[in-house]
């Protein structure tokens, strides 16, 4: 897809990684408030510049189209950069609302946030052709008004990836682990987004996965648990 408007964003060069911490409280919070804007971050003019690189935010506006293709991975700058698209897009009539999924991974806090926001504001999601979109992808994905899942070669799928341990509690085993309210969090996002019985399914096959241990679906599996909803 070419788009026809592209909004460029500029993403300060990365700082050292923090510790993994879900801060799953807070992300249940902000499903209530994904809704609100928040202003792009002002530009520095006197400073020097870091190094930075790119992220580009497509967004395809052809016919009334509020297309939106997402790339780079889900963290807390993807969130406050879709905010901003979004908001500019609320300005438009749009005849169809769809984001397009091929993150290369991300954070679940982050992922849970898109979630909300793309659910608040009625987009649907579609994973892009011929990716794999794992369980930080997956998150998003199934926050999405209508679910699509195209087929492809090579296939379009969705995985199943274990969820990152938080640094508090670590990973003594390669099995699963999550603290209780850890599981609720996810427990409640996945209902909020899916049908009880998908959410269900869903919650079991990320908690099945493994740290050498991935299930990946294709669109016909993905329709038969209910996560997809169409294939067109």
């Amino acid at each position: 897809m070419k788009p026809l408007a592209t909004t460029h964003f500029w993403r300060p060069h990365p700082a050292p990684a923090p510790s993994i911490r879900w801060l799953w409280s807070v992300a249940t919070a902000l499903l209530g408030l994904a809704g609100c804007a928040g202003a792009p971050p002002a530009p520095q003019t006197d400073a020097p510049k870091p190094p930075v690189h790119e992220l580009p935010i497509d967004v395809d506006q052809r016919d009334g189209n509020c297309h939106i293709r997402l790339v780079g991975p889900l963290d807390d700058f993807t969130v406050r950069s879709l905010r901003f698209v979004m908001t500019q897009l609320d300005q438009t009539a749009c005849r169809s609302k769809r984001v397009l999924l091929a993150p290369e991974g991300g954070l679940i806090g982050s992922a849970i946030t898109v979630g909300a926001i793309i659910k608040n504001r009625g987009y649907d999601t579609q994973v892009q052709p011929g990716t794999t979109c794992l369980t930080p992808c997956l998150l998003v994905f199934a926050a999405g008004r209508q679910r699509i899942m195209l087929p492809s070669v090579p296939p379009t799928r969705i995985g199943f990836s274990q969820i990152p341990p938080d640094a508090d509690f670590g990973r003594q085993v390669c099995e699963t682990e999550l603290a209780p309210s850890q599981a609720l969090t996810l427990t409640r996002y996945l209902r909020a987004m899916l049908p009880v019985s998908t959410a269900t399914a869903v919650l079991k096959k990320l908690t099945a996965a493994t740290c050498d241990r991935t299930e990946y679906l294709g669109p016909d599996e993905a329709m038969a648990l209910g996560l997809a909803t169409s294939m067109k």
